[in-house]
């Protein structure tokens, strides 16, 4: 769902990682990731499961590339 992360984008989420800030927003993204999947159990709407889901695989993306941007770099050089 996201674009395609770049070098810049990569160095920089590799630096926010250990930033206090950014840990608090990442625990913000994971609390919201928590409840998304609460409300897509929840629901018999599936357009709503569906936006849920959408929404889920949007912050797992998110939190997947903050985790491995420097092993990416790393492994690119």
């Amino acid at each position: 769902m996201l674009a395609k992360t770049d070098q810049r984008v990569l160095s920089a989420l590799a630096t926010l990682r250990t930033d206090q800030d950014f840990i608090v927003v990442t625990g913000w993204i994971r609390q919201s990731l928590s409840d998304l999947d609460a409300q897509a159990r929840h629901t018999k709407d599936e357009v709503l499961v569906r936006w849920c889901q959408g929404g889920a695989q949007a912050l797992e993306d998110l939190l997947e590339r903050a985790e491995s941007a420097a092993d990416v770099i790393r492994k690119s050089r």
